[in-house]
Order: structure tokens, then C-alpha cells, then sequence
């Protein structure tokens, strides 16, 4: 039987690089599963359109589900409807969109509206969010980025570092990273890690391997499920970043069944969602993990790794460059 949920998918290689034509296997496969629509958004890329440019986009894709503009093709969705559901960079935006909604409702309260086309309309937050291997600390602070490189195909050099020089970088003035000025790494809407509030969430879904990005979506969900959000948690052994996407794997099977049914609960029976976490072995066996304890770092302690890495990135930067980057 059809259903009434609507996904709104942020699926991208990374802030850089990548199309959701890419995904389109993934994307198809979920509704299946979930019997309900998708809806592919591209948003724009850095190093030519770097922050909050992909995040507007998302927040301009998510309010023309809710709010169509004149002449679209599709009638209102209802927030009640929609998922918003995102792999690494996408993931990023789907917990920036997230926040921001969140930090809208802490300022105007939770009946704040914006001007969209021309209308005072409402800042609804969606039903659910899910997060496959979230990057979500842009300053590579976190004990996993070094622990896990076994596990993983990314490069411990920064993109920065491998950059070619060509006629869109480096900027003119300089900016110091891809995506962001380096004086922004820490903020929560560029590095969802350090948010510190994350009451009133709706429901989160996360998926990991045992990857370097793994502590990004760990201090989160930690984070989240402590302060009363309802967090769903799933880590596999072995597995590397995004792995879903890439295997045809057990692990695969189990990890889209797991978020069809997360999907479809949020908008059909949301009040059957609890808090939970599980590990996978290699060989398929789950072992329950407490989503309260998933990282033994205080926030305070993530705090000053991801701020001394960014003042190190900074030095670094003026010491190659003989300039400060553009702040």
C-alpha cells in the first residue's frame, strides 16, 4: 500500500564533488522499501559556492515541499510527512538544516514564520532525520579520523591539500579551506558536531561503519539522546565510509531495511520510536550499545580539539601562504 511519506534525499560524495544521478539506485531501492516518494535535491558546490550556499539551497528545497512556489507540480506536503535524508556531506546539511530550523525556534519561538514567495509561512521541523556516515566536524579533530584509518579509503591529507591549482582555486582573496573560511570550521551550522543544543529534535537516525568519520555522528547522537531526543544508532564493524552505497553486502541488506522502517514509523507511527543503538559484527550478529555512552569525550573536550585544529589549520595556512586567510 502507497504511503504518505515524503524523503527529501541529500546524497552527495561530498561538499565538492558529485551529482544525485549518482544515487539513483539508492534512491529508487528506499522507495521501494518504503512504499513512499523521493525527492533528489542538488544543491550547490564549493569551492565556487562555499558556505551557507549548499545550506540554503537545502533549506529553499525543503520549504518548496512544504510551501510550493506558484506553478510547481506537486501539492503541500505536510512536515509530518517528510524525512530528511542524507549520506557524508548530505548528511552535513540534513543536521545544518536541522539546527538552523532548531536555533529559529530558540530566537522567534516555535511559531516563527519566514517570507518565502511572498508569504509569512510557518518553520515546521520535518518528522525524521537519518544520517548515513555524517561528516559533520570539518576540522578532522576527533579520535576516529587516525584510529579508523585502516578501515576506510580516505586520504588523511585534507582536500586543500590536494588541491590543483586552476582558475576557481585558490580564491582571490584566499579562504583557506574548500568549503568554508577556516575562522567558520567551528561553527554549528559548518560542523553540526559542536552544536550544543539539540532539544526539540525530531527523531534521528544514525548509520556508521567503522570509519574515520565515526566519531562525528557519535558525539551527536550521544549528545541528542541525552538532552531526551529520540536516536536511533547503527555501527558496523569493518565497514567503510558509506559502504551501503558501494557493497552489494549483507550489511547493505540489513542497513536499508533498518532505514525503510525508521522511514515509514516516522511518519506512520512515530510514537513507536525509542531511543536504541546497535552494533553489527562482521559475521551479522548485533550486540545492543547504549546511545547515552557512544564516545568517551566530554563535549567540552570536543570543543578544544575541534578549536585547536582549526587554529593549527590557520597557522599552518599563513606560514605557506605569508597571509592570513580571509575571515
Amino acid at each position: 500500500m502507497p504511503s504518505t511519506s515524503t524523503i527529501m534525499d541529500i546524497f552527495l560524495i561530498s561538499a565538492s564533488r558529485g551529482d544525485p544521478s549518482g544515487f539513483r539506485p539508492s534512491v529508487c531501492r528506499l522507495a521501494q522499501l518504503t512504499q513512499g516518494r523521493c525527492v533528489s535535491v542538488r544543491y550547490r558546490l564549493a569551492p565556487q559556492h562555499p558556505f551557507p550556499a549548499a545550506l540554503l539551497d537545502v533549506f529553499i528545497a525543503y520549504l518548496s515541499l512544504l510551501y510550493p512556489p506558484p506553478e510547481s507540480f506537486h501539492e503541500p506536503i505536510p512536515a509530518s510527512n517528510i524525512i530528511i535524508a542524507g549520506d557524508s556531506a548530505g548528511a552535513n546539511l540534513c543536521l545544518a538544516l536541522v539546527q538552523l530550523i532548531l536555533q529559529l525556534h530558540r530566537r522567534n519561538g516555535p511559531a516563527s514564520t519566514i517570507r518565502f514567495f511572498g508569504r509569512d509561512v510557518a518553520l515546521t521541523l520535518p518528522a525524521g532525520v537519518t544520517a548515513f556516515s555524517a561528516w559533520t566536524e570539518a576540522t578532522s579533530a576527533l579520535p576516529s579520523f587516525t584510529a579508523n584509518k585502516k578501515h576506510d579509503y580516505f586520504s588523511a591529507t585534507t582536500a586543500l591539500e590536494r588541491a590543483v591549482p586552476c582558475d576557481i582555486w585558490p580564491t582571490n582573496p584566499p579562504r583557506g579551506t574548500l568549503y568554508c573560511d577556516i575562522s567558520t570550521l567551528c561553527h554549528p551550522l559548518v560542523s553540526p558536531t559542536i552544536a550544543d543544543d539539540w532539544d526539540g529534535s525530531p527523531p534521528m537516525w544514525f548509520c556508521c561503519g567503522e570509519e574515520m568519520l565515526v566519531d562525528n555522528s557519535r558525539v551527536i547522537a550521544q549528545r541528542a539522546a541525552n538532552q531526551g531526543c529520540t536516536v536511533i544508532w547503527a555501527e558496523y564493524d569493518a565497514m567503510p565510509h558509506c559502504f551501503p552505497f558501494i557493497f552489494d553486502i549483507p550489511q547493505t541488506d540489513h542497513s536499508f531495511k533498518r532505514w525503510a522502517r525508521f522511514c515509514s514509523a516516522c511518519v506512520e507511527n512515530p510514537g513507536s520510536l525509542r531511543s536504541e543503538g546497535i552494533n553489527v559484527d562482521t559475521s551479522m550478529q548485533t550486540q545492543s550499545v547504549d546511545v547515552r555512552a557512544l564516545i568517551d569525550l566530554s563535549y567540552d573536550e570536543v570543543k578544544e580539539c575541534m578549536r585547536r585544529n582549526m587554529q593549527t589549520m590557520a597557522k599552518r595556512y599563513q606560514e605557506k601562504h605569508s597571509t592570513e586567510p580571509k575571515l
